[in-house]
């Protein structure tokens, strides 16, 4: 992908279309699947910034979603250690 858009142009692959994505990652299988999810997550990242005033010609960014990810996981990794302190606390009763 990055030889046909560049590293990380979200927005010319999403300018690009399903089909042209289609044909890039073809050897991957799925593609028609695979490109139309990722067209449906750039319209909806592109929709998101324009919400927040960023416009269209801003670089599409994925970095909120790494925050997202980022948070979820800490707040996945809090929980299952908290379980695992109150088990062991069970346990060795």
């Amino acid at each position: 992908m990055d030889e046909e858009y560049g590293r990380a142009e979200y927005r010319k692959v999403l300018e690009g279309g399903e089909e042209k994505l289609e044909d890039t990652i073809r050897c991957g299988g799925l593609a028609k699947q695979k490109s139309k999810s990722i067209i449906g997550v750039l319209k909806r990242l592109d929709e998101r910034q324009r919400n927040e005033g960023k416009g269209d010609t801003e670089q599409l960014s994925l970095d909120w979603l790494h925050q997202l990810v980022s948070c979820s996981l800490y707040d996945s990794q809090r929980r299952d250690s908290d379980w695992l302190v109150r088990n062991r606390t069970t346990r060795m009763r």
